[in-house]
């Protein structure tokens, strides 16, 4: 699915192979992209300007979602109908006290992790505060699944 996130076009796939949305984005087949990690560890389409990222969650079977995109990006995706997780807890601790509810919380988590993929950092950090120079769209049915760009 091709969405536009900041005016910025972004291919989300539900695959475990980033090569997928690359190949999309570029309008070639997948095994024509190569897919390599910077010394940080960040994926990169070789010899073309396409940032990529992964992300996966298990509801009994193994969701898993990549992202691809000329602009950096960052993604994620969480499951808030697991109930072996105290939200409230975590909540009152790392984000403060505009959470109120579950899905706040989801969409908060899911938005700072996808931050982390996007600027590196301390997924606590974005938990209290998300940056300012990010924009992020979040989707909540079933599934948190969240899409981070660069404002500039």
């Amino acid at each position: 699915m091709i969405r536009t996130v900041n005016n910025k076009t972004i291919v989300v796939e539900k695959t475990d192979d980033m090569r997928d949305p690359a190949g999309v984005l570029l309008g070639v087949p997948p095994w024509q992209v190569v897919v390599k990690k910077d010394g940080n560890g960040k994926p990169f389409v070789e010899n073309y300007p396409i940032f990529v990222s992964k992300t996966n969650v298990t509801i009994g079977n193994e969701i898993n979602i990549c992202a691809a995109s000329y602009h950096p990006v960052g993604i994620d995706i969480e499951y808030p109908g697991r109930d072996n997780i105290d939200w409230k807890k975590l909540a009152a601790r790392f984000c403060g006290e505009d959470i109120k509810t579950k899905r706040q919380f989801y969409m908060r988590f899911s938005s700072a992790e996808a931050t982390v993929k996007l600027k590196g950092g301390s997924i606590i950090e974005y938990l209290k505060k998300l940056p300012d120079d990010v924009y992020y769209e979040t989707n909540y049915d079933p599934v948190v699944v969240s899409v981070i760009a660069m404002q500039k």
